[in-house]
């Protein structure tokens, strides 16, 4: 490709693809400028640098984050919720961008506001909205983290949880071992219930609802 041909556009285009296969800490203006087949000093002339770069495509992210308006906002939020896991799970470099940082992309900004919107309007303070919506976020993001780093494949969670009794000796860790059972026998998956966990958030979040102000 020649200088010519580059615009922002394609060079964020094609970090989001570089990321989605090689990973973001593999990221670099040296290899996205190899995989434009251009030289890395270019690439400044349409992006300032790889902050820019990474903060550009996951805003992009975000853009395709879509979700279906319920008729009540806890099931609104439930939507967001899900969305933005499998969205995650599927582009997962994405989680510790959007964990750290002030963010002010176009698509993360209507993001955050079309959530306040949802919340705000049946009643919730301003301040309330913004910790709903950081606790919500912050459980998708450690859920997805757990999902694609832990070490142990799903399919062999039974047979696994069979030799935890070499590890959670009864007399030391009997709730340990107790539970290591139920998982050996199939009584208890072992696998995190994403929608049980999200319905411990909106219990907690539906009793606030009569101290909004609080």
């Amino acid at each position: 490709m020649s200088n010519q041909k580059l615009s922002r556009e394609i060079v964020l285009n094609s970090a989001f693809e570089y990321v989605d296969k090689h990973g973001i800490d593999q990221l670099s203006m040296r290899n996205l400028a190899q995989t434009l087949n251009v030289k890395a000093m270019s690439l400044y002339n349409h992006v300032k640098n790889k902050g820019d770069v990474i903060e550009s495509i996951t805003d992009n992210l975000i853009g395709l984050l879509d979700f279906e308006i319920a008729l009540n906002w806890q099931d609104t939020i439930k939507n967001r919720a899900t969305s933005l896991k499998d969205l995650l799970l599927k582009h997962s470099w994405g989680v510790l961008p959007l964990m750290y940082g002030f963010h002010t992309g176009e698509h993360i900004t209507k993001d955050f506001d079309k959530s306040i919107g949802i919340l705000r309007r049946v009643g919730f303070t301003y301040a309330l909205c913004d910790q709903i919506i950081s606790s919500i976020n912050t459980y998708v993001y450690g859920y997805v983290l757990s999902r694609i780093n832990f070490p142990i494949e799903e399919t062999s969670y039974q047979e696994i949880a069979k030799t935890y009794k070499d590890f959670y000796p009864k007399d030391k860790y009997p709730y340990l071992r107790e539970m290591s059972y139920e998982i050996s026998m199939g009584h208890y998956s072992g696998i995190t219930n994403f929608d049980l966990g999200f319905s411990f958030i909106i219990k907690g979040i539906e009793a606030t609802i009569n101290n909004k102000g609080e």
